[in-house]
């Protein structure tokens, strides 16, 4: 079943950041650099958006990530 897109609409600009390179497999460490903020901070920004998104734990947050992008018609 399909996550309601008003989920979604709840991040904040950084969150949506954080969220798209997590989506590619961009590595938090990294994703701090490249933000230029703590590993910390982009922990606590995953945190968050999985509550936003309501998944459980960044593993399930993972697995939904995969198969959003699975389902991306590749144009």
């Amino acid at each position: 079943m399909p996550m309601p897109m008003t989920r979604f609409k709840k991040l904040t600009a950084r969150e949506w950041s954080i969220l798209r390179m997590l989506a590619k497999g961009v590595i938090p460490a990294l994703i701090a650099v490249k933000l230029a903020i703590s590993v910390k901070t982009v922990s606590q920004h995953t945190q968050s958006i999985a509550k936003k998104l309501g998944v459980e734990n960044r593993l399930l947050l993972k697995r939904m990530l995969v198969a959003i992008n699975q389902q991306r018609d590749p144009l």
